[in-house]
C-alpha cells in the first residue's frame, strides 16, 4: 500500500492543536497515512514520471519490401524538391526528362498530401500539367480535384472553364463541381453569382450537401462583413 505522508500545522480546518505525536490511520479501503508536525499532504505516487515528460521514442519503420521502401524514399524525396521550389512542373519535367518513372500511386499520394496540407496552387499546378500528359489517364476525380482547387483559391475563371469542359464532356452534374463554383465566386467577392448557384442547387439540383451549405454559410458572413450598411 502506497505511503502518504500528512504534515501537522495550526489551521482552524486542520485537526485539533494538542495532536503533536505521530499517528496511523487504517482503513482497508484507503492508502495508508502518516501524520506529522505539519498539515502538507504529499502523495508520493504524483511525483512517479508522467507520460508527456518520458522521451518519446522513435518509432521503427516497417516496410513490405525493399521495393515499397525504395518507392517511400522516392515519395519522400519529391516531396521535398516540390516544397523547396515552390512549384511542382519543373521538378515533374526533371523526372521525366532524366528517364525516372513517375509511378501513378506516387503522384495520386503527392496530390493527396498536398491537399491535406491545403496547399491548393500546388494541387491544381500538379493536375493542369497532368491533363497534358499523354501516359497519364485524366478521370473525372481529376476532373473534380482540378476545380475543388480553383475554388478553394478563389479564382472562378478557371474553375468556369473546367465546369464548361466537363460539360462538354458529358460528366453528369456534380455537387462537388458545382459547390467548388460557388466557393469560387465567394471567396472573389461576386457573392450574387455564388448565391444564384446555390438557390439554382436547391430548385433543380444537384442536391447541396452539408459542406455545400456550411460554404455558402460563410460565403453569407463575408458579404455581410464587408456591406457598407453593416460597417455604418
Amino acid at each position: 500500500m502506497e505511503m502518504i505522508h500528512v504534515h501537522q500545522t495550526q489551521s482552524l480546518l486542520s485537526f485539533s492543536s494538542n495532536i503533536g505525536k505521530q499517528k496511523i490511520f487504517r482503513n482497508p479501503s484507503l492508502p495508508k497515512l502518516k501524520v506529522s508536525g505539519r498539515h502538507e499532504v504529499v502523495c508520493l505516487g504524483m511525483l512517479a514520471p508522467r507520460k508527456f515528460m518520458e522521451r518519446r521514442r522513435r518509432k521503427t519503420e516497417v516496410f513490405k519490401d525493399a521495393a515499397d521502401e525504395a518507392d517511400q524514399m522516392n515519395w519522400r524525396r519529391l516531396m521535398r524538391e516540390i516544397e523547396n521550389e515552390g512549384s511542382a512542373i519543373s521538378i515533374l519535367r526533371n523526372r521525366r526528362s532524366r528517364g525516372s518513372p513517375l509511378k501513378r500511386d506516387i503522384v495520386l499520394g503527392t496530390l493527396t498530401r498536398f491537399k491535406q496540407l491545403k496547399k491548393w496552387n500546388l494541387v491544381s499546378e500538379i493536375l493542369e500539367w497532368l491533363r497534358t500528359q499523354h501516359w497519364w489517364n485524366f478521370s473525372e476525380l481529376d476532373f473534380l480535384m482540378l476545380i475543388t482547387s480553383y475554388g478553394k483559391l478563389g479564382d472562378f475563371n478557371r474553375a468556369e472553364r473546367v465546369m464548361r469542359y466537363m460539360n462538354k464532356k458529358g460528366y453528369l452534374p456534380s455537387v462537388i463541381s458545382h459547390t467548388a463554383l460557388m466557393e469560387a465566386y465567394g471567396r472573389a467577392g461576386q457573392y450574387n453569382k455564388a448565391g444564384a448557384i446555390f438557390r439554382r442547387m436547391q430548385s433543380s439540383g444537384p442536391e447541396p450537401s452539408p459542406v455545400t451549405y456550411q460554404i455558402i454559410l460563410k460565403t453569407f458572413v463575408q458579404f455581410m462583413l464587408q456591406s457598407p450598411k453593416l460597417q455604418d
